[in-house]
């Protein structure tokens, strides 16, 4: 039977440095699934971002309709969605909703002017109503949220809800139509260091730590890390 041989850490990393610059015109995507699981996969290549593609337009679409369209075996495929989700790339698989296809459902646009000392406060109260779909919050203190109100008097119905003792205007706008379409772009998902937040690059290190994947830009914060790590273990453990 075959054996692996065994890791030499600082040659993976310089191979991994060598074959992340070297960009061949057309590389088959179960040897770079090979080459990436043997130099630390701490980047998406393309077919990360196909697989991640595929799950937006469809989260219950099958490993093995997923393999077919990105040329990897199911089980690489469901290693590879494991490590999205262990590096915190993919939260959570939901279900979007057609909401025009809703009784009693009246899609609108609520933007509120709130007191500064409030806004966090009035934030929370949108944030936790059943039928707000997307609440944000602006950088000048206003919050806007769509939310989907199963009355046509959308006035008095946001009345009963939110408390507008720390409301100082707000605006209801009838939404026509909308579409939420997420986009997925290589630049968007830049894995960040642990430790001090900067780009984990080619040089960076990717290890499991008590069965979590963590990413570190460098070997002094990977070493910075456990140190602490095994610090808090030890004293929660006397």
């Amino acid at each position: 039977m075959f054996e692996e041989p065994p890791v030499d850490s600082q040659r993976v990393g310089i191979l991994s440095a060598h074959i992340l610059r070297w960009r061949p015109r057309r590389t088959s995507p179960v040897i770079k699934d090979l080459v990436y699981r043997w130099c630390g996969m701490q980047h998406l290549d393309e077919t990360d971002l196909e697989i991640l593609k595929l799950l937006r337009s469809d989260a219950r679409r099958p490993y093995r309709g997923i393999a077919e369209k990105v040329d990897l075996s199911p089980p690489a495929v469901s290693d590879r969605i494991n490590r999205l989700e262990d590096l915190g790339i993919i939260k959570e698989f939901t279900v979007h909703v057609d909401r025009s296809q809703l009784e009693n459902n009246h899609p609108v646009l609520v933007q509120f002017a709130v007191e500064p000392a409030s806004v966090e406060k009035v934030y929370d109260r949108v944030r936790d109503l059943e039928a707000a779909e997307h609440v944000h919050q602006l950088f000048d203190g206003r919050i806007v949220a769509t939310i989907n109100i199963p009355d046509r008097d959308a006035h008095a119905w946001l009345r009963d809800r939110v408390s507008f003792e720390d409301v100082v205007s707000y605006d209801i706008t009838p939404i026509a139509t909308s579409e939420w379409q997420p986009a997925i772009r290589p630049t968007d998902f830049a894995i960040a260091c642990v430790v001090c937040d900067n780009p984990v690059t080619e040089n960076g290190e990717i290890a499991r730590v008590d069965g979590d994947i963590k990413a570190f830009c460098c070997e002094s914060c990977h070493e910075q890390y456990l140190a602490e790590y095994e610090h808090h273990r030890s004293a929660a453990e006397s």
